[in-house]
């Protein structure tokens, strides 16, 4: 198998599954595997771009104050 390529799924729940040529191969796992942060609404996404939007017209009039 030097040099083969394989499918890996991840799922949702975490379990992975490896696969090659419509054949699911066995794996151990040693340790544990890094779990992303989990995803954040839509709201909170939002807040954080208009934050982020407001702080960037505030230091934008900041350096036209100054600029004058």
């Amino acid at each position: 198998m030097r040099g083969a390529k394989i499918m890996v799924h991840h799922f949702a729940d975490g379990r992975l599954r490896f696969s090659y040529k419509d054949r699911v191969l066995t794996c151990t796992a040693y340790g544990a595997y890094a779990v992303p942060d989990p995803a954040e609404d839509e709201k909170t996404l939002d807040a954080r771009v208009d934050a982020l939007a407001a702080a960037r017209r505030r230091a934008a009039r900041q350096v036209t104050a100054l600029a004058a």
